[in-house]
């Protein structure tokens, strides 16, 4: 199919997950970031990873009407840096979050949504306690950002 299905585009908060893009854009990426109050462009801190981000950034800046990048999975601030440069000097003011390492996501796949509803308990694992925060307020971040339609040039 070359376009999202339209009971799929009358949803309210529905993410679409494309994957990795060559340098061509897919037609269902271009028709969804049509509709997309916001376009999430997740990358690794690795040169290649920075390639692809910043060919898909320029794929779909025009088309988009807000765009955010989420450094993620790192450990170390100087790969932070490293990614943060190369995608500032590649394509100047951006909109750009950051996760460092997490195991949040596999234990969440692991031991399901009951588990993760009770870590902000006081038994909860306290690394994760911290890392459930920092996602929540990432994805406030999103909600807002998309609600505003900023726009990045």
């Amino acid at each position: 199919m070359k376009r999202i299905p339209k009971e799929l585009l009358e949803l309210e908060d529905v993410v679409f997950d494309f994957g990795a893009m060559s340098s061509v854009i897919d037609s269902k990426v271009t028709h969804a970031v049509k509709h997309c109050d916001c376009v999430i462009i997740p990358t690794l801190t690795d040169a290649r990873s920075l390639k692809a981000t910043i060919e898909t950034y320029l794929l779909i800046k025009d088309e988009a009407k807000s765009v955010i990048i989420i450094i993620n999975n790192y450990q170390q601030a100087s790969k932070y840096e490293f990614a943060y440069n190369t995608l500032t000097t590649a394509l100047g003011k951006l909109t750009l979050l950051d996760v460092r390492s997490s195991t949040l996501f596999e234990r969440v796949a692991r031991d399901g949504i009951k588990w993760f509803n009770n870590i902000g308990h006081a038994r909860g694992e306290h690394q994760l306690k911290v890392t459930k925060s920092i996602h929540k307020e990432m994805y406030e971040a999103i909600n807002k950002i998309a609600k505003k339609g900023i726009k990045c040039k």
